[in-house]
């Protein structure tokens, strides 16, 4: 799958934000530059100029954020472009940019420019300020999806995303956690080659309650999301992480937080 975009390219080469902060004692972000500088090694150079545009995104503004949340925002982030590493490079191998035409290279770079912008925009939480998360919410699974998906030959993406308005920081996190969800699937995907399916829904579920909730099926067995990020995502949003895995090849990953009163009306319908 390749969808034309219009947006600009953005030619620059990988950087990452490499940080690590201290949780209850201990480091919570691995320290994985070996295992980056290896996988962007072997990238074709269109490759990692695609790459460069996902990784800036996750490079620190100059001192915006609350002081309080920018521990959570830098675990993301190493998390983030660690994945979006890996996902480059599974990429490459098994859709080489060989067997792309111009126009397909291209579609490919803007659809990293609009999940990179989408991302970058939402890098302030300076304020309570209620913002819409739909779109962005859209645009960032839907964009992974279209980016790395047709490596795998057979994969199949649905969302189904209700309007929603929340705080600044809570949308961000909203929008990062939903990243990290379909990011892993993405990965396990990848890494199988098979037949799957994933499918990203956000509706109310209660009078004050919205309900995020991840599925993918066709992807062996999974055990539960292990990043301390998701963690600290779920509680800015005042939220648990609750991970099933009724049967083999099913997993579902959902983060219930509290809202006020919302309008539930369907926002943007199922994307294939």
């Amino acid at each position: 799958m390749h969808i034309a975009l219009s947006m600009p390219t953005v030619e620059r080469s990988p950087s990452v934000a490499i940080a690590l902060q201290l949780r209850n004692g201990r480091f919570s972000v691995p320290c994985r530059l070996e295992q980056m500088a290896a996988q962007v090694a072997i990238c074709s150079r269109s490759r990692q100029a695609m790459l460069g545009t996902l990784l800036d995104a996750t490079l620190p503004t100059a001192r915006r954020g609350r002081p309080a949340f920018r521990a959570v925002w830098v675990n993301e982030a190493m998390n983030r472009a660690y994945n979006m590493i890996r996902l480059t490079a599974l990429l490459d191998k098994f859709a080489p940019p060989c067997c792309l035409d111009v126009t397909a290279g291209e579609a490919e770079r803007g659809i990293a420019s609009e999940v990179a912008s989408v991302l970058r925009s939402m890098d302030v939480d300076e304020d309570d300020e209620s913002i819409p998360c739909s779109e962005a919410l859209m645009t960032v699974v839907r964009g992974l999806n279209e980016l790395f998906a047709p490596a795998t030959g057979s994969l199949c993406f649905t969302a189904d995303i209700a309007r929603l308005s929340l705080p600044r920081f809570k949308c961000r996190a909203l929008v990062l956690a939903a990243c990290e969800l379909v990011s892993g699937l993405l990965l396990r995907g990848l890494s199988q080659s098979g037949r799957g399916h994933i499918e990203v829904a956000l509706c109310k579920s209660g009078q004050r309650e919205m309900s995020l909730k991840i599925t993918g099926s066709g992807f062996g067995t999974m055990r539960e999301p292990p990043s301390d990020s998701l963690a600290d995502l779920a509680e800015l949003l005042e939220s648990d992480v609750s991970f099933r895995a009724p049967c083999f090849g099913l997993t579902s990953t959902e983060l219930t937080f509290p809202i006020a009163n919302q309008d539930d009306r369907c926002a943007t319908l199922i994307a294939d």
